[in-house]
Formats: structure tokens, sequence, C-alpha cells
């Protein structure tokens, strides 16, 4: 993951939705259970081990991917779906 985004970054370009998705998705891993001592770290480690955080990561990733495969929410769904994301 980290060699993927820094090859992206000395490219010209920079980490893609994926990436982040896997950012989020390694705090949560034991082996970065180590980083959890290093200062402001810990809060971030915390926040984003919370289950309500995770279903929210997948939810915004399920509707990117969803967006970017032209499976766009219906007019009238809209509002419901950008109030939840918004959540």
């Amino acid at each position: 993951m980290v060699e993927g985004i820094r090859r992206k970054l000395e490219g010209g370009s920079g980490p893609g939705m994926g990436d982040w998705v896997a950012v989020l998705q390694e705090t949560t891993a034991k082996h970065f259970a180590a980083a959890s001592t290093q200062a402001g770290l810990a809060d971030i480690i915390r926040m984003f081990r919370t289950a309500d955080v995770e279903v929210a990561r997948v939810r915004l990733s399920t509707r990117r991917n969803d967006e970017s495969h032209n499976r766009r929410v219906e007019a009238a769904d809209l509002a419901e779906a950008t109030k939840l994301a918004m959540n």
C-alpha cells in the first residue's frame, strides 16, 4: 500500500479513494496497535475502530464505487442519500 501511494506521488498524482480506504483499514489492524502509543495517533486509531466509523467508511466507499460505475442515485432518492452521506 505504501509503495503504491509513493509511486503515485512520484508520478505526479496522488492517492485515490481506494488508497484512502486501505489506509483507514490499516489503522484498525493489529500490527498498527504499536503506533497507538504515539502522540496524536491514539485518538485517530480509536476513532477508526468504532463500529459507527467502520459502517460509514464502508457505506461511503460503496457509494463512491457505485457512482464511478454509473450506478447513480435516482433523483427521487438524492436528498435522502445526501443526508445519509453527510451523517
